[in-house]
């Protein structure tokens, strides 16, 4: 199920000349990534001391919202600087960042 995702994902960078061992950055920075989401996300997991948060539909729908946003945030901030080195390389292309 979740492979599938990836593989179309790679299936179509090949397109843009990604291969696959290309794409090895990707996963470090996600595991890297990952650790700091999972530390922010804690408090939607755990009240002060350690102990668990009920979990309901509002604590899920509160994690699922922070997540969300916070993945939105990161993606938005990656693609900024990605867009920035890439003008530079190409200047006469007026890239528009938004």
């Amino acid at each position: 199920g979740h492979d599938l995702t990836l593989i179309r994902l790679a299936h179509e960078l090949r397109h843009f000349g990604f291969e696959p061992k290309n794409l090895r950055q990707y996963v470090m920075a996600a595991n890297r990534e990952s650790s700091m989401f999972a530390k922010s996300l804690v408090v939607y997991a755990k009240k002060g001391g350690g102990v668990e948060v009920e979990a309901n539909s509002e604590t899920r729908r509160k994690f699922t919202q922070a997540l969300t946003r916070m993945l939105g945030l990161t993606n938005a901030m990656r693609n900024e600087l990605i867009t920035r080195l890439v003008s530079d390389s190409f200047k006469d292309m007026e890239i528009n960042s938004t």
